[in-house]
C-alpha cells in the first residue's frame, strides 16, 4: 500500500499521464499526492548566464512564474479528481533533475511516478534519460510512465482527405514535424510579403499548417525559446486556431493541437466576411494574469507587442509558402473572447486569416 506518493512533473502530454495515473492511486490508497517541479538554474537560464544582473533577476523571476504555473495546472488537474495535492517548486543551480528528484524521494515517500519523455530547457524536467536515471538510482520503488505513440497520435489524422478530425473526435493532435529548412530566402520573403482579403475554402494540410505554426511561435531552441521574441521572457501569448471542422489550442512545446471545441467559429473571429470562407484563423490570446505587475493597460500594450511579432512570422511564413494572410484587428474581442470561454485575466488581441488566393 502506498501513503505518499512523489509525482515529477513538467507539464509535459507524458508528465500528464503519469499525474493522471498517480492521482487514481492517490484515490485508492487514500494516500498523500506531491507535484514536484525543478527548475535547473543554469539549464534554463542559458544565454543569460552573461545578462546585466537586473535582466537576469528577471528572467529568473519570469521561469519561477512559469514553474509555479505548472504546477497550478497539475493542482487543478487533482482536485477537480478530488485529490488536494501539495506543491514543490525545486530551484537548482548545480544537479540535474534526476539527482533533485532522487533527494526528495528520501523524504518520506513511498513510491516515484514518472513519465519517461519530457522536455528540457525553460519549460523542462524529465527526458527520457532522467527517469531511467531516477529509476536506476532511487531508494524507493519508481514506476516509469510511457508516452502516447507519435504514430498513434498521428493515426488520427484523415490521410484520405489531408484534413483534421473534428476535436471533438480526436486526442490531443502531435503535428507532423516541422520543417526549419523548408522555405525561400528571408529577402525575397520579405519582397512578396503583403495582406490578402480575398480566400477560397481549399483546406490546409497537415504539414503546412504544422509549418505555419512552428514559424508563428513554435520551440526553437533547446531551452525551449521561440521563433517569435515576447516581453520580458514571460510567454503571455496562446494560438487558437479556428477551422471549418473546429477550434484547436496550439501547444508549442510539444508541437500539438489541443482539442478546443468541434463548432466552426471562423465567421465569428472578425467582421470582414472573407474570414468564415478562409480555411484557418489564428487567433491571439494573452495571458494577462502573467503580467500582474503591469497596470491593465499596459498588459494589452505588451501583450499587442507580442502578438504583433507573431503575426509577421506567419506573414513571412505565408508569403515563403505561397499563401495569403491577413493580420486583423477588425473582431469584437469582447465576444470573441466569451465564445472562447476565457477565463478571467486572459483576453483576445488580434487574429490573423490563413488561406489560399482564389486561383
Amino acid at each position: 500500500m502506498f501513503t505518499n506518493i512523489l509525482v515529477p512533473f513538467d507539464g509535459s502530454s507524458t508528465a500528464e499521464r503519469a499525474l493522471r495515473l498517480a492521482i487514481g492511486m492517490a484515490g485508492q490508497e487514500h494516500a498523500k499526492l506531491t507535484l514536484f517541479y525543478v527548475l535547473n538554474e543554469n539549464v534554463a537560464m542559458g544565454d543569460m548566464q552573461m545578462a546585466p544582473p537586473s535582466l537576469y533577476r528577471s528572467h529568473l523571476e519570469g521561469l519561477r512564474r512559469r514553474g509555479n504555473e505548472v504546477l497550478e495546472q497539475a493542482r487543478i488537474i487533482a482536485s477537480s479528481a478530488g485529490v488536494e495535492p501539495r506543491l514543490i517548486l525545486c530551484e537548482t543551480a548545480v544537479r540535474r533533475a534526476a539527482e533533485a528528484i532522487c533527494e526528495e524521494a528520501t523524504k518520506g515517500y513511498d513510491v516515484v511516478v514518472i513519465g519517461t519523455h519530457g522536455r528540457r530547457g525553460l519549460q523542462k524536467l524529465v527526458l527520457g534519460s532522467d527517469a531511467e536515471a531516477v529509476s536506476r538510482t532511487c531508494i524507493i520503488p519508481v514506476i516509469l510512465v510511457p508516452g502516447a505513440s507519435t504514430s498513434a497520435l498521428a493515426s488520427s489524422y484523415d490521410t484520405s482527405t489531408q484534413t483534421l478530425p473534428s476535436p471533438q473526435e480526436a486526442e490531443p493532435l502531435i503535428l507532423p514535424p516541422a520543417r526549419p529548412d523548408h522555405g525561400m530566402l528571408l529577402s525575397k520573403a520579405l519582397k512578396l510579403r503583403c495582406s490578402t482579403r480575398i480566400f477560397d475554402a481549399r483546406p490546409l494540410q497537415p504539414q503546412a499548417l504544422s509549418d505555419l505554426l512552428w514559424s508563428a511561435f513554435g520551440v526553437n531552441r533547446a531551452n525551449g525559446d521561440r521563433t517569435a521574441p515576447y516581453w520580458r521572457h514571460v510567454m503571455a501569448i496562446d494560438i487558437y486556431v479556428a477551422t471549418a471542422e473546429g477550434t484547436w489550442v496550439y501547444e508549442p512545446g510539444e508541437h500539438r493541437l489541443l482539442p478546443w471545441g468541434k463548432e466552426d467559429i471562423r465567421a465569428s473571429t472578425g467582421t470582414q466576411d472573407f474570414v468564415g470562407v478562409a480555411p484557418v484563423n489564428l487567433i491571439y490570446v494573452a495571458h494577462g494574469e502573467r503580467m500582474m505587475e503591469l497596470s491593465k493597460e499596459e498588459r494589452r500594450l505588451y501583450a499587442s507587442v507580442d502578438a504583433a511579432f507573431i503575426g509577421q512570422n506567419v506573414y513571412l511564413f505565408c508569403a515563403s509558402e505561397g499563401l495569403g494572410c491577413v493580420f486583423r484587428g477588425a473582431l469584437d474581442a469582447t465576444a470573441l473572447g466569451r465564445l472562447l470561454r476565457l477565463p478571467e485575466g486572459q483576453f483576445v488581441t488580434f487574429a490573423q486569416t490563413v488561406g489560399f488566393a482564389p486561383a
